[in-house]
């Protein structure tokens, strides 16, 4: 298992390149998606908050199956956002 500090790392860049697919598709947006886009906005700010906040908070007594369920809810998560950026 990666470290936290790595993980959280990890967590920063996944959310950092949301944002810059978020600006490429927000400068191309018709007004009728734009309401798509704030929702994905609202979800990558949540996203980072969540899921850093997350980490610090391990369940020990089994943190393998913690960390299994918590990259299945990070993954699920960004490709909510992804499907939100993506729809027009």
């Amino acid at each position: 298992m990666a470290s936290r500090r790595l993980l959280k790392k990890e967590i920063k860049y996944i959310v950092d390149q949301l944002l810059v697919e978020y600006l490429f598709v927000e400068t191309g947006c018709k007004e009728n998606n734009r309401e798509n886009l704030d929702k994905a906005l609202d979800c990558i700010s949540d996203l980072n908050d969540e899921f850093i906040s997350r980490i610090a908070h391990t369940e020990q007594n089994n943190p393998k199956a913690y960390y299994k369920a918590f990259y299945k809810d990070f993954n699920a998560k960004v490709n909510e956002i992804m499907n939100l950026l993506v729809q027009k």
